[in-house]
């Protein structure tokens, strides 16, 4: 059966003459080859772009970020092996900062930055010999819940037997050393509420916030008795951030690193 064909004047605009995006001239053959070489195979590198791609149909600001910040965001993911295509792995966000033009001058730009998910993050803390278990609760008004009775001992978490949970009060993160210490943060609601407004100042999807009349950013978590809320995830992966602080908990340098950029971007 003959292929019907579009005539010329009808068929949409040409992809091959239309302006590229930097998202495109970010994502070229050349640099999916330097991706390779960190993920080992072709199909990993397809798969990474092709998530990448996925991110920027729903925040179409992505296409828009610098190219230099795109491919060094991306890099950064290969490197870690990280699949941000996993849920809760990995968040791509385009920021606006400013920086200095060539005359000097300071101009807003668009660039790309790197969020890690409670998934993300609990992989990376995973990666250091000296840790053998991390993870983290939300601990409810109906829970039986202590906490760690000394600096190195896990706290105490009981959930009730069949009945509500209730309201999540607070969450906490809790990581096992290999010596047989382990290390525990614990926040409120009200806590992780304080720390959003006084330390993220460009929500990324994941937070539940409004502007107010004068645009400022407020925080807020719904009035909701049972289960989690966006917010309370975020919630569970700022008492694990906050643990993993260098101090309390070894970590890889890559992971620090990373860690430490992450957190400069918000």
């Amino acid at each position: 059966m003959a292929t019907a064909t579009v005539p010329a004047s009808t068929q949409p605009k040409d992809l091959q003459t239309r302006e590229k995006t930097n998202l495109e001239l970010a994502l070229t053959v050349g640099f999916a080859r330097d991706l390779t070489r960190f993920l080992g195979s072709e199909e990993a590198t397809a798969s990474l772009v092709a998530e990448i791609y996925n991110q920027a149909r729903r925040v179409p600001g992505i296409y828009g970020c610098t190219v230099v910040s795109i491919q060094l965001n991306v890099a950064r993911i290969a490197s870690l092996r990280l699949n941000p295509a996993l849920p809760n792995m990995v968040h791509f966000i385009p920021r606006n900062n400013k920086q200095k033009d060539e005359r000097g001058k300071e101009v807003w730009v668009k660039e790309l930055t790197t969020q890690y998910g409670y998934a993300g993050l609990r992989e990376l803390v995973m990666r250091s010999p000296e840790v053998i278990d991390c993870f983290t609760q939300a601990v409810c008004v109906n829970d039986d819940y202590e906490p760690p009775v000394d600096a190195i001992s896990p706290p105490r978490h009981r959930l009730p037997r069949f009945q509500p949970r209730g309201r999540v009060e607070g969450y906490y993160a809790t990581i096992k050393l290999a010596n047989g210490h382990w290390r525990t943060l614990q926040m409120s609601v009200a806590e992780v509420l304080a720390h959003a407004k006084q330390y993220v100042k460009d929500p990324g999807p994941a937070w539940q916030f409004k502007k107010d009349k004068a645009g400022a950013i407020q925080y807020e978590r719904p009035d909701v008795d049972e289960g989690l809320t966006s917010f309370d995830k975020q919630g569970l992966k700022t008492v694990l951030r906050m643990l993993c602080n260098g101090r309390d908990v070894p970590m890889t340098a890559d992971v620090s690193e990373a860690l430490r950029i992450e957190e400069a971007a918000m």
